[in-house]
């Protein structure tokens, strides 16, 4: 008995096998990679706690991926020229060590920085990665993350 295939044959079932095999390992990784989603919230007032009186804002850090991350900082982008602001008052404690779901929440003094004042707020982990969630609106998001960039 003998087979023989057709080179045209082999050739497109090596094209489909290859681009399939690359697709399934990039959407492998892109799902295995560190995924941190940040929000927040502002005019929030904690009760029970005499630590924070006043109007407070909220910064939500949760770890959506398979990956633990390690967050070492939580802060926000001031409109004033150069000025950030870095928030210590969290819960855990940083430096947190985040598991799949786990949150870590900041609290700011609303204060010192209101709504209008905030450009965006900002988390880092270990690994000196940065994310970010907008609070201006994305063309005034844009502009001060691009002015920043360049300063570095």
């Amino acid at each position: 008995m003998q087979i023989t295939l057709d080179q045209n044959l082999l050739a497109l079932y090596g094209a489909i096998a290859g681009t399939l095999g690359l697709f399934l390992h990039a959407l492998s990784y892109i799902r295995g990679s560190k995924s941190i989603i940040i929000s927040h919230q502002f005019n929030m007032e904690v009760v029970g706690d005499p630590t924070r009186q006043g109007p407070c804002f909220i910064v939500n850090v949760v770890n959506a991926g398979p990956i633990n991350v390690t967050i070492t900082g939580v802060g926000f982008r001031h409109r004033a020229p150069k000025k950030f602001a870095l928030l210590p008052d969290t819960n855990p404690r940083m430096p947190a060590r985040l598991s799949q779901g786990e949150q870590l929440h900041a609290f700011g003094d609303e204060t010192k920085a209101s709504a209008k004042d905030v450009v965006y707020f900002y988390a880092s982990d270990s690994t000196g990665h940065h994310r970010y969630s907008p609070v201006a609106p994305l063309p005034t998001y844009w502009f001060y993350r691009l002015r920043d960039a360049m300063r570095c």
